[in-house]
């Protein structure tokens, strides 16, 4: 083990950067989307299951651990999202009647209002699987986003959904990315019939093919059983059992098979390998539906309303009306800051008068102190004449 300065210094097991999975500074990175994912007022467990499902979806450059309170609200989380460099809040709400998603792009906004109709946590969908996939390696890396079906529509809100979905997730640069780093999909479907947009995330798995089951099974390092063979070339070459001789995996498919550019997860993924590549359905899963749009976070002017058309005048008196709302709220905070200040300056001088009291009798105690022990001295001065 090295030593520096007369200490020994570990080397090998002390990391000098950021964690895998870190929010790190953004001067290290490149323009990172970072994002919070909250709820607001009570809702049901069911959506609690969802916030959580989202949050590792959204992984790693998300608040993962985030504690909310039931008395937070929007405008809390978007002081916060300042100090933190946060650019998406993601909030969830509950009525009697509807599950409402907010998002939110911070500081500037828009903010988009989607109702979402159905949903299923991650859990229920892992428990509808027969095999499923279970890896906390994959959510180290941004998931990879897939938006299919947007360009259907010319309308602006549409278009509107599309860049926010857009600047939610990371950006990759296909000369540069690696190719390990691909580990999850996000996939946002657009139906135009009914305006839903549909949302799925996957895992990407990928298996060697082009030779046999029993060949994978020792690549993928799975002990066969050999008990009734008496060589174990007859396993290799498939004539135990009545195999075939190749795969029948519905991942092997002529359309999902890709030659690797490099390695990638995975036992006999090596470079060059024809691998086939398979999507398996990880959770959640939501089906939404946009109904407003607001300018700003979560303040503003309404852009966008599926369900309230309003007339020019009308937007302009609403429009007026809340001008003039924000100003007197303005108005009462600062006269609320000078009153403020205006106690605190009392209070201050106060304290001032009473510590200036304060010393000065203990000025004219010492004086009378030392002017008794002055008269005290000068009578046993007498006294010894």
């Amino acid at each position: 083990m090295p030593r520096k300065g007369g200490k020994r210094k570990k080397t090998k097991t002390h990391s000098t950067g950021a964690p895998e999975g870190a929010i790190v500074p953004e001067s290290q990175t490149e323009n990172i989307p970072r994002s919070i994912v909250a709820k607001v007022g009570k809702i049901s467990p069911l959506v609690k299951g969802l916030v959580q499902d989202l949050r590792r979806m959204m992984g790693p450059f998300t608040a993962m651990n985030l504690k909310e309170r039931r008395y937070n609200r929007m405008k809390d989380y978007a002081t916060v999202a300042t100090q933190l460099s946060i650019t998406h809040l993601l909030v969830f709400s509950q009525t009697e009647n509807n599950v409402i998603l907010r998002v939110a792009r911070h500081p500037d906004g828009p903010t988009l209002h989607f109702r979402v109709q159905q949903f299923m946590p991650a859990k229920l969908v892992k428990a509808a699987q027969k095999r499923p996939y279970e890896s906390e390696a994959a959510f180290h890396t941004s998931p990879v986003l897939v938006l299919n079906n947007f360009n259907q529509s010319d309308e602006q809100h549409v278009k509107l959904m599309k860049v926010t979905f857009q600047h939610m997730y990371r950006t990759i640069n296909v000369n540069t990315v690696k190719l390990g780093d691909c580990r999850r999909v996000v996939l946002y479907h657009y139906l135009p019939e009914s305006g839903q947009v549909e949302m799925r995330h996957y895992a990407v798995r990928a298996s060697p093919v082009g030779i046999s089951r029993n060949v994978k099974k020792i690549i993928q390092s799975k002990i066969p059983d050999l008990g009734n063979l008496e060589d174990i070339s007859e396993f290799v070459e498939g004539n135990a059992g009545g195999f075939g001789s190749v795969s029948d995996s519905e991942a092997e498919e002529e359309g999902s098979r890709v030659t690797l550019p490099e390695r990638y997860v995975g036992r006999g993924n090596a470079k060059a390998q024809l691998s086939a590549m398979k999507l398996v359905e990880l959770g959640p899963r939501m089906t939404m539906e946009l109904f407003k749009v607001e300018q700003g976070v979560n303040e503003g002017d309404i852009l966008y309303h599926k369900f309230v058309h309003k007339t020019p005048e009308e937007a302009a008196a609403i429009k007026a009306r809340i001008e003039r709302e924000r100003a007197l709220k303005e108005q009462r905070r600062r006269v609320q800051e000078e009153n403020v200040k205006r106690k605190r300056d009392a209070k201050d001088e106060k304290k001032r008068l009473r510590d200036e009291r304060k010393k000065r009798r203990l000025e004219d105690g010492s004086a009378e102190q030392r002017s008794k022990l002055e008269e005290e001295e000068e009578s046993d001065g007498d006294e010894d004449d």
